[in-house]
């Protein structure tokens, strides 16, 4: 179990990778602990990993997500010049066949503790709203609640892009939800009143993302 701290006034880069078949332990340590000096050397923290176990809405290629902490966008402009993040660019294309940094974000609401626990499931879900029809992502909301929660579905944490975000990723919105197993994902999908209501959700939204992990470190 990891339990992590989410404040109001740091900043969340939320990174996805993917790594190259059959790399050395070496070569891949020769990349990660230079990065991770250089990275606590501007001030970042280094959260948790999560191992993907499935991509179970849209599409990526990625294997991993990182959550990294920023103490100001001082601390995290630094790390990203040219000169820093490029001096590992030839090892990062060597050992990495996707990655997606600065996905920036900070919470939506107040500070909070989070417990992330081995046996559960994490799914990253990146929401793209219809600006126009936000009543009927709030009306969907209000009609899945009594859905999930029986299930053990919940809330993690809510977080939004921060306007200087570079990552791939532009979904204004990502939340972070808790869930027993891909079996209660799957039970849900084929169940009919909840296939009712996501006929408000498709209308609401423009694109969503949603990616099943579990926490490695």
């Amino acid at each position: 179990m990891k339990e992590i701290r989410f404040e109001r006034n740091k900043f969340y880069d939320v990174t996805r990778f993917a790594m190259h078949p059959d790399l050395s332990e070496e070569l891949i340590a020769s990349y990660l602990s230079p990065a991770s000096r250089m990275l606590e050397a501007c001030g970042g923290a280094f959260l948790a990993s999560f191992a993907v176990s499935r991509v179970s809405l849209g599409q990526s290629p990625a294997q991993r997500i990182n959550i990294i902490e920023w103490p100001s966008l001082d601390a995290y402009r630094e790390f990203f010049r040219e000169e820093n993040f490029n001096s590992f660019k030839d090892l990062r294309q060597r050992i990495f066949s996707y990655t997606s940094f600065g996905n920036l974000h900070t919470i939506v609401e107040d500070s909070v503790s989070v417990s992330f626990r081995d046996e559960l499931e994490y799914a990253f879900t990146n929401v793209w709203p219809h600006p126009e029809k936000l009543a009927l992502l709030q009306e969907y909301q209000k009609r899945v609640a009594p859905i999930l929660a029986p299930r053990g579905i919940r809330q993690a944490i809510s977080l939004r892009r921060h306007d200087i975000a570079t990552g791939d990723i532009d979904a204004p919105i990502m939340n972070i939800g808790v869930w027993p197993s891909l079996q209660v994902f799957d039970q849900l999908m084929a169940d009919d009143e909840f296939r009712q209501a996501r006929l408000l959700r498709d209308q609401a939204l423009t694109n969503i993302l949603t990616i099943h992990t579990r926490l490695v470190s």
